[in-house]
């Protein structure tokens, strides 16, 4: 791997943003991107270069990285390109940035750079990778103990009274969830077939042995990979059952698809022509939890870690639960994922016995 000493935010940003929109980005993604590398140019300059430990006026390095934190999150006075488009309060001082903002600019820009890391072989230094604005709360959740990581996951009498009580819709993707593994914002935005690089594909399809899969492209989820997720009778039932609506979109290239999506609005208690948002559902997810008095820590998103904890306690091999998550690292699976109980340690000592 060749190593770079100098390299500006601009050129990987550039091209960062390049190989994403190859690798089949949405045209809405690649717009808002592009906005938030602007930007990240507006303030720490074009000439800006890449460090770790590095000092100086064009250097990109941690102390950058938390400067740029404190000047988006706080109320200050700036009249910089960087803030023209910031909201102002009365006294004209412009206001503090929600830190989901802020994350995800710095975001942006440590992929791109591991993009470009991954594409052209090359070592350059990635001061974004690991850079957490809310680094207090990164070390709460490194320091959960099993008890805490044991509560995530939804216990069954809780799971039942939910289920019983949600409307048809909501029961549904919840139901699809648990039996998946898919994240909220995948449920909502499933259709049965898309189109990336101007090829179009089923995403939705049934292999040889009769099994039926999900396949995910790089902007159909988190992973920078092509992947799978497998479905079993339950879940082809729920999309059986669903009605469905086409919605006429544009592709990774800027070209109209009628995309017929799984789960919409037509389910719904008042029924509208419409694709679902993710925050209703989980505005509705919490309503009926509020309703039933079930406690406040019990999530929606904590459905997939409820089913990557069920397929492990059904004796699922962690390889195979790794793969149904869609974790480019079992590491990922094992830490956050799954806990092994007590049950397990019950089982293995059984296996061998000394007298």
């Amino acid at each position: 791997m060749k190593n770079i000493k100098e390299i500006t935010l601009d050129e990987v940003l550039t091209e960062g943003l390049r190989i994403k929109r190859r690798n089949g980005d949405k045209v809405t993604t690649q717009q808002e991107e592009g906005r938030i590398a602007r930007n990240l140019l507006l303030y720490f300059g074009k000439k800006a270069k890449l460090s770790f430990n590095f000092e100086g006026k064009d250097v990109i390095n941690r102390k950058a990285l938390v400067e740029y934190y404190n000047h988006f999150s706080q109320r200050n006075w700036c009249e910089k390109p960087c803030c023209e488009k910031r909201p102002r309060d009365k006294e004209g001082f412009c206001k503090p940035n929600q830190i989901s903002t802020i994350s995800k600019a710095l975001n942006v820009a440590g992929a791109c750079i591991e993009y470009c890391k991954d594409e052209h072989q090359i070592d350059i230094a990635n001061p974004f990778k690991g850079y957490s604005p809310g680094g207090k709360n990164a070390r709460k959740m490194s320091t959960k103990n099993f008890v805490d990581r044991r509560n995530e996951i939804w216990i069954d009498s809780e799971m039942k009274q939910m289920l019983l009580a949600s409307p048809p819709l909501v029961k549904d993707l919840i139901l699809f969830a648990l039996n998946t593994g898919m994240r909220r914002s995948e449920i909502v935005n499933l259709t049965f077939a898309s189109r990336t690089n101007g090829r179009d594909y089923d995403r939705i399809f049934q292999d040889g042995n009769g099994n039926w899969f999900v396949l995910f492209h790089v902007k159909d989820q988190k992973s920078n990979s092509v992947t799978q997720c497998a479905l079993n009778d339950a879940a082809m039932e729920i999309i059986n059952r669903q009605k469905h609506i086409t919605v006429r979109e544009l592709d990774d290239q800027g070209v109209y698809i009628d995309h017929t999506y799984v789960f919409s609005m037509l389910n719904a208690p008042r029924p509208k022509n419409t694709k679902i948002k993710p925050k209703w559902i989980t505005t509705q997810f919490r309503n009926v939890r509020r309703k039933l008095g079930i406690r406040e820590d019990m999530f929606l998103r904590n459905s997939r870690k409820t089913s990557g904890q069920k397929l492990y306690d059904a004796k699922v091999p962690l390889e195979a639960v790794q793969g149904q998550l869609r974790h480019n690292k079992i590491e990922t699976t094992q830490e956050w994922y799954v806990t092994p109980s007590m049950d397990h340690a019950a089982e293995a000592v059984k296996s061998f016995e000394v007298r």
